[in-house]
């Protein structure tokens, strides 16, 4: 459901809303006391579920505190301001979503935003390289100011390589970030090329549903021998179409339509393309590398050489994609607080500076 039945002023329920409307496309604007929405074209958001989200969210919040020059690809996931800012970077699915339980996680000191491209995605805008994304994103950082207080960069899984190459820019810009820190991200190109194949495929569809639909239509085709894989792509469309209908309370960002879905696969397909083989440059400053219990590190070693400075290592209970489920946000949330606050990092964001 995009809202809560009972809307409560504590974190959790906040950046599950804030992260619910972010991955609709609906950017957040607060201007004396009052919120206002901005929803892209095609989305299929009922009117009614956006004035609920209104007096919930100011009725619990009072009023939303957004960096000046707001821009969709910056979501706040948090509702307050605080001394440090953590920007989460969308992983290859291309929306922030994810980061909703470690934003409810951190200590109050933290403003939590998300970095996301699927408000590009729904424009139809064609993003062509992972270059376009990661300068568009060091724009609305630097542009909302929020070098001006420690920053503390975070991309999990493919985010991680996106989140270097942001932290490299950032110090060509002479404001580098406070901590990088990457989530269990993995060498790019690492598989065979028909295994790639095959995860490319899931991956296109896991996060085509993740970005636009309901992530729960994403749970019964998780097994890889679903008669959905077998399916052709128009087939595919018509099967998510049924599945989401038949849903207790879909919210869906796009019209149920099989031309519109289809037209922004196209732009998807496109979009995901763009991460093919991509590897970010180095980065001089000082890191921090949460590894998944379950995962080998022996697939991370090329990326983990691109940090340069100081690199601190923590393990994390679960798999590679647990690091992004709310079992375990407070150990993420913990490692990364750890870190900033560890003196040497002191030290590091002065020789950076």
């Amino acid at each position: 459901m995009l809202l809560d039945s009972d809307l409560a002023p504590h974190d959790e329920t906040l950046a599950n809303l804030l992260a619910d409307l972010a991955r609709f496309g609906v950017s957040i604007a607060s201007q004396d006391g009052k919120t206002s929405f901005r929803v892209p074209p095609d989305a299929a958001l009922p009117p009614q579920i956006l004035a609920e989200a209104r007096e919930r969210f100011e009725a619990a919040t009072g009023r939303l505190r957004l960096p000046t020059n707001h821009n969709e690809c910056l979501v706040p996931l948090t509702a307050r301001q605080g001394d440090v800012n953590l920007v989460c970077v969308h992983p290859a699915h291309g929306t922030a979503y994810d980061y909703r339980f470690l934003a409810a996680a951190m200590p109050e000191r933290y403003a939590v935003f998300g970095l996301q491209a699927v408000r590009q995605l729904l424009d139809s805008h064609l993003i062509k390289t992972p270059e376009d994304m990661t300068d568009r994103y060091v724009r609305e950082i630097l542009s909302n100011g929020l070098c001006e207080k420690p920053l503390v960069l975070y991309g999990a899984s493919s985010g991680g390589m996106l989140m270097l190459d942001i932290a490299r820019k950032l110090v060509e810009h002479r404001r580098p970030p406070f901590l990088a820190v990457a989530g269990d991200t993995r060498d790019a190109g690492e598989m065979s090329e028909s295994t790639a194949k095959l995860v490319w495929t899931r991956l296109l569809w896991f996060g085509f549903i993740e970005a636009f639909g309901p992530p729960d239509a994403v749970a019964e085709i998780l097994s890889p021998n679903h008669s959905f894989w077998s399916l052709a792509d128009t087939e595919k469309l018509r099967y998510f179409m049924t599945r989401v209908q038949a849903m207790p309370s879909p919210a869906c960002s796009l019209p149920l339509r099989e031309d519109v879905l289809a037209r922004y696969l196209t732009v998807y397909r496109e979009y995901m393309h763009c991460y093919e083989s991509w590897s970010p440059g180095s980065y001089p400053g000082r890191g921090l590398y949460l590894q998944a219990a379950r995962s080998q590190p022996r697939r991370s070693t090329c990326f983990r050489s691109l940090f340069l400075g100081p690199l601190a290592v923590r393990v994390i209970a679960g798999d590679h994609v647990a690091l992004l489920r709310k079992a375990s946000a407070a150990a993420v949330a913990s490692a990364i607080d750890a870190e900033v606050q560890a003196p040497t990092q002191l030290r590091a964001a002065s020789r950076l500076s």
